[in-house]
């Protein structure tokens, strides 16, 4: 299965997303899936390049689909 690349974020969104990890101690997989996430989320928009609602977005689906 063909897997694309994570994409890069701009400085702000990348010290969103860094912020997220920390505070919240999510892990390298989480991360990741917040970046596909947001990466969809975009495209789904029809965007540009991933914003901060879509990081914001996939933040909160990513950290409560991991709720026990």
């Amino acid at each position: 299965m063909p897997t694309e690349p994570l994409p890069t974020l701009d400085p702000q969104e990348a010290a969103l997303l860094s912020a997220a990890v920390r505070e919240l101690s999510l892990s390298a997989r989480t991360r990741a899936r917040i970046l596909v996430f947001a990466r969809g989320a975009a495209e789904w928009a029809q965007a540009d390049k991933i914003g901060a609602e879509h990081l914001l977005d996939a933040i909160q689906f990513c950290t409560l689909a991991e709720a026990p």
